[in-house]
């Protein structure tokens, strides 16, 4: 996603060649909750691996059971629909979520040009362009 606003950075830079290193910006942050679900996932998809590596029983003896708590059975019943969401569904709607693709470009550290974050979208060239010939810059030929 970083690589968007790259490719924006570079047009303003060709369009307006003066610009060059004073234009900034960053994709914004994954927020946290999104990225303890990301973890959690993970944690679980470890678990789920070690479960079809040694077998859900050998896992409850070695934590200490010696007979598989009720939740054994469950999994064992809806195996392939839990592994089904554990390894493709839930982490393709967390990550969905998690990257935005969001950035601002900013002018000099203090003027910014355009937000995607703001406007929900990606810019067309007249948009990035419009703003800096209205601060007096000129496009290059």
């Amino acid at each position: 996603m970083k690589n968007n606003f790259l490719k924006i950075k570079g047009f303003i830079e060709g369009q307006f060649p003066e610009l060059k290193g004073k234009i900034t910006g960053e994709n914004y942050p994954t927020p946290p909750i999104l990225e303890l679900a990301q973890n959690f996932v993970s944690m679980l998809q470890l678990v789920g691996m070690a479960w079809m590596v040694f077998g859900g029983q050998t896992i409850f003896r070695m934590i200490g059971f010696s007979q598989p708590p009720a939740i054994y059975y469950t999994i064992q019943e809806h195996g392939t629909q839990i592994g089904v969401a554990l390894f493709l569904l839930v982490p393709q709607v967390i990550g969905r979520f998690a990257t935005s693709g969001a950035f601002e470009i900013v002018l000099d550290g203090q003027k910014v040009i355009w937000s995607k974050l703001e406007e929900g979208r990606f810019p067309n060239a007249e948009e990035i362009t419009g703003p800096l010939i209205k601060l007096g810059l000129a496009e290059s030929s």
